[in-house]
This record gives structure tokens, sequence and C-alpha cells, in this order.
């Protein structure tokens, strides 16, 4: 069961796209943000599954990386992704300081997640899902550090899981635990294995021949109707 969306009508951009869930008026809502300009704060639209229908609230006030489309990683049921403050410069520059935004469906406005205390200052970060939890990857020195947000929200719940070496892969994406604190997680775009942080090496797992490149996510099984009520979709 789905629920097929128009986009906003809007003037041409590349954009953002996340789903949350209101929970005081039990409504799922997207969130749709069109971006111009790697040096401007984008249009939020949000459309709600209730009144199927989109509304312009005004623009982020941050800026978002234009030149690549994305959707938010949700958790807690709010779509997040990085951005930087519009006040900082642009996207384009590594050194600016990376924000983590996540989109409150209930308030229609996005706000500030507060990060980890770096050990070693801030290099550059990456954000997903890892588990259950909030996770950034800091990138700094050569290293990886995987943290996580273990209760959302609290700044002092962020716990640094484990390592990854720089020289292990040129892109990695952590999942989620496998068994004795093993760590399953993608290299690359072709690869998914089990690392194992103690001794610093992994596992190649077994993927169908014909998959060249792949992505990989996490999902949690519902049975709410995007719909809500008793109405069904093809």
């Amino acid at each position: 069961m789905y629920q097929k969306i128009s986009p906003p009508r809007n003037p041409h951009g590349t954009g953002w796209h996340g789903l949350g869930y209101d929970s005081v008026s039990d409504d799922f809502k997207v969130v749709s943000v069109v971006i111009h300009s790697s040096r401007a704060p984008g249009d939020v639209y949000v459309f709600t599954s209730k009144h199927s229908s989109w509304k312009w609230i005004g623009d982020t006030h941050y800026i978002y990386k234009s030149y690549q489309k994305g959707d938010g990683t949700v958790v807690n049921g709010m779509p997040h992704s990085l951005w930087i403050r519009s006040s900082d410069g642009s996207f384009m520059d590594s050194s600016v300081p990376k924000v983590i935004l996540c989109f409150d469906a209930t308030e229609e406005k996005f706000k500030e997640v507060p990060q980890p205390n770096y050990e070693r200052g801030y290099i550059s970060i990456d954000m997903g899902i890892f588990g259950e939890w909030l996770c950034v990857v800091h990138n700094h020195h050569g290293c990886n550090d995987v943290w996580v947000m273990k209760e959302y929200g609290v700044k002092e719940s962020w716990t640094k899981l484990f390592v990854v070496p720089s020289d292990l892969s040129h892109y990695f994406k952590p999942l989620c635990y496998a068994k004795d604190e093993k760590v399953v997680m993608m290299l690359g775009w072709d690869e998914l294995v089990i690392y194992d942080p103690k001794e610093i090496r992994y596992t190649r797992i077994g993927i169908p021949q014909d998959s060249e490149l792949f992505d990989m996510a996490l999902y949690v099984e519902s049975l709410v109707s995007p719909h809500g009520g008793n109405n069904t979709a093809n």
C-alpha cells in the first residue's frame, strides 16, 4: 500500500525530501526543500496526508549541499540531514562546520540537534542511522569515529562505539550490530561486510552477482496506512 504524491508547484531547483509523523494530528507529513543555489537557503513546502495538499512555510535559514539530491534519515519520527547555517558561508567550503537538522512535523519547522563533543576537534562528519540510533561518523587524522545518540535529543547521551581506519575504505556506512559486537556495514558502493572493530578486519557478505553498485538502509515494518482511517490505495 502506498500513496503517490505530486511534487509542489515550484520554480526549477534541486530537492531535499523527508517524511515525518505528526503525533498530535495523527498525520504523516512530507517536507520538501527546493534549493536554487549552494549559497542560499531553500524554499520549504509541507504536504499533509490528511488534506493531500502542499503549503509553503518559508525558507530554511540553512544551506544544503545543492549539487546532490537527498532524503532525510528518519529517527524519532523526524527526518534528519546535514546543513550549514546561512551566515557561515557555502557548503562548497569543507571547513565550514555542519549542523544536524531535524524537521519537526508537529511544529512544522527545522530544529538543530546537538552533536557530540568531538575528541579531536571538528574535521568533517557524515550522518546516518545505526540500529535505532542517530549516528555520526567523525573523520579526523586518518580515523573515523562512529558516534550514536542513545537518548534522542540529549547531548550527553552521545557515545563513541568504535573506530574505522580511513585506509580501510574511502567510503563506509555502518548499519547495525551483528553478533559479538561485530558490525554490519557497507564498504564503498559494492561490498557488504561484517567488521570486527577489535581486530580491525572484515569478512565479506555474499550479495547477488548482478548487483554491481548498491545502497542499503534499515527499515521497520508498519501496519499503519499512509492514508489514515479506512482508506485504501492500489
